[in-house]
């Protein structure tokens, strides 16, 4: 097992729809933007059960993203199922990062992803620290052999 597959939390399977390509029958280039964050609320709520709004508006605190960078490797065309690795790749004070590998099932990688996400209070709309609640679960499934594939 390669240590991408390893580390990953969790894997996503998805197939495209024919809406999510381009005149030339591939996946137009914004879906993928919307891929990796399919990823990481499916991630988000493996760990902690259920979306983050649910989770953290309570708290007077939400998740938006920071930055987003997508490289892509292989053309996906419409009906092709495929796989997205999911993995935590790193905590800050105030943000983190969710790292996103799509394979075919073919095993070829198709783009890989970084959403970073950060934690900011509703009520000033500033950043702040992310709470324990996810630092802890954030921390725990970065730890080598906690994947859950």
């Amino acid at each position: 097992m390669s240590a991408e597959l390893a580390s990953a939390i969790l894997t996503v399977s998805r197939t495209v729809k024919w809406g999510e390509c381009d005149p030339a029958g591939i996946v137009y280039t914004p879906r993928f933007s919307d891929f990796v964050v399919e990823a990481h609320i499916a991630c988000f709520e493996h760990l902690f059960g259920g979306p983050p709004y649910e989770l953290l508006r309570p708290q007077g605190l939400a998740l938006p993203a920071k930055a987003l960078s997508i490289e892509f490797k292989h053309s996906l065309l419409p009906n092709q199922p495929f796989d997205m690795q999911v993995k935590i790749s790193a905590i800050r004070t105030r943000t983190y990062d969710v790292a996103v590998t799509g394979f075919t099932r073919q095993g070829i990688e198709a783009f890989s992803g970084t959403l970073t996400l950060i934690c900011i209070n509703l009520a000033t709309h500033k950043s702040q620290a992310l709470p324990d609640i996810l630092l802890h679960k954030l921390r725990d499934a970065m730890r080598p052999g906690s994947g859950s594939l």
